[in-house]
């Protein structure tokens, strides 16, 4: 596999783990509690599993709250989300 598709690949991984964690407050927790283990059972390698050691929890839960009432007046941006 070239470079260009393991960088996309490993995009694609990062997005999918944080976009659930910002739908999941139990998977979240989960994933800033111990992201070494998450991060390995989903199969991210060591610099994504370092991208998410470097995110403060606090922080990024409280920008999931503020998207989730967002989200809460639009319903096709919802729909959306829950389909990606």
């Amino acid at each position: 596999m070239n470079e260009r598709k393991k960088g996309e690949i490993t995009h694609a991984k990062i997005e999918q783990t944080l976009g659930k964690a910002m739908l999941d407050p139990k998977f979240q927790k989960m994933l800033f509690s111990n992201p070494e283990r998450v991060g390995k059972e989903l199969g991210l390698n060591e610099s994504s599993i370092e991208l998410i050691k470097k995110i403060d929890p606090r922080v990024f839960t409280e920008f999931t709250k503020n998207l989730d009432a967002r989200l809460k007046k639009d319903a096709a941006l919802i729909i959306f989300c829950a389909a990606y």
